[in-house]
């Protein structure tokens, strides 16, 4: 048996209300500290091998303007990215207009790196659901 004994620090939330492009939409702000340099965990959040080891299979073209799949479920766009510090993503779910996720990468004062995700629903059931709250 292993035993996993490097424990996470807590994640910050704050919820509140964002303009997306399909309108008026909930969000989710979250926040976590991580020991690694902003160069690595960029890497982890926008290169398909790293992201595989964490999330789903991603494939596609990741670049800004680019498309990409996750898994067998779904597909987005790339509609900004700012190496190393930005990447602003869509992923439209049914019928229903495009969810926005931004992440933004900020040094910590302790040194490492505080990705901070914005999660932009225009369901406003949904944000607050995938927070946990």
């Amino acid at each position: 048996m292993t035993e996993n004994s490097v424990a996470l620090e807590p994640v910050e939330r704050e919820t509140g209300s964002k303009l997306i492009a399909a309108g008026a939409a909930r969000s989710i702000v979250m926040r976590r500290h991580y020991d690694s340099p902003i160069e690595d965990v960029w890497a982890a959040c926008t290169e398909p091998n790293r992201i595989n080891r964490w999330f789903d299979d991603v494939s596609g073209d990741l670049r800004e303007g680019g498309t990409f799949s996750l898994g067998d479920y779904f597909t987005g766009e790339v509609l900004a990215c700012r190496p190393p510090r930005m990447y602003r993503i869509s992923w439209p779910c049914g019928d229903r207009p495009a969810d926005e996720v931004e992440l933004r990468l900020e040094p910590s004062p302790s040194g490492g790196t505080v990705p901070v995700i914005v999660a932009k629903d225009s369901d406003r059931s949904v944000a607050y659901t995938s927070a946990g709250s």
